[in-house]
């Protein structure tokens, strides 16, 4: 995974280019051949294609990401802004998320717009997680966001009733390209594993079939 990232941009870019210019002709043949638009087999080449064009935006946000500048932020303000963001839409699926009701003011050396990223990637996980288990009759439906403060580091975790994983998922699921999601990539994670090694802070995730996943970032200070 080392420097998965910082090689991309130049060559997503060109991808991207060649793309558009396919996609432009395809949508011409289209319009030469408007049977087409209803062919089962056209309609998913064009969704491939709309597929591809997701993971490369992703790409290049991603790369962004890594190379933001690295400001400070107070994680009691973030955490609000998390929940106010998660609330609505996990309610929907009837799931309950909790925060801590007081964080020490504390200021973390990464980007909120890092931070976003890490949380709002583990937290698309632990909805998508439960809504599978929920699937299979499950009712137990929580996700849970704790801190602990350190002398050097600030601790948190983040705990979800998922499904969960078995330990040989569990072995692969921070190498890039590897997902268990219908439509994943299979990026998120390792990204927000090389965040954390940059900022120099620790990653942990651990994850048990039936029983949900935990995750916990070490942040240093």
């Amino acid at each position: 995974m080392e420097n998965m990232l910082h090689t991309t941009p130049t060559l997503s870019h060109e991808i991207n280019n060649y793309l558009t210019i396919i996609y432009s002709q395809l949508q011409h043949i289209e319009h030469l051949y408007k049977y087409l638009s209803k062919d089962e087999h056209w309609i998913r080449m064009k969704e491939d294609f709309s597929s591809a064009f997701r993971l490369l935006q992703e790409l290049m946000e991603e790369e962004n990401l890594t190379c933001a500048a690295t400001e400070p932020t107070l994680v009691s303000s973030f955490l609000k802004h998390l929940y106010q963001s998660w609330s609505p839409r996990l309610s929907e699926q009837g799931i309950q998320l909790s925060i801590p009701t007081e964080v020490e003011h504390v200021e973390l050396p990464v980007s909120t717009q890092q931070l976003e990223h890490i949380f709002h990637n583990i937290l698309t996980n632990s909805y998508d997680a439960i809504c599978k288990k929920t699937e299979s009759g499950y009712s137990k439906n929580t996700i849970s966001i704790q801190t602990e403060l350190h002398p050097k580091s600030l601790q948190i975790k983040v705990q979800d009733t998922g499904c969960g994983m078995t330990q040989p998922q569990l072995s692969k699921v921070l190498n890039p390209g590897v997902t268990y999601k219908k439509n994943g990539h299979g990026i998120g994670l390792p990204l927000v594993l090389e965040i954390m090694e940059s900022i120099h802070g620790e990653f942990h995730i651990s994850s048990s079939p039936g029983r949900g996943t935990t995750i916990t970032l070490l942040f240093p200070l």
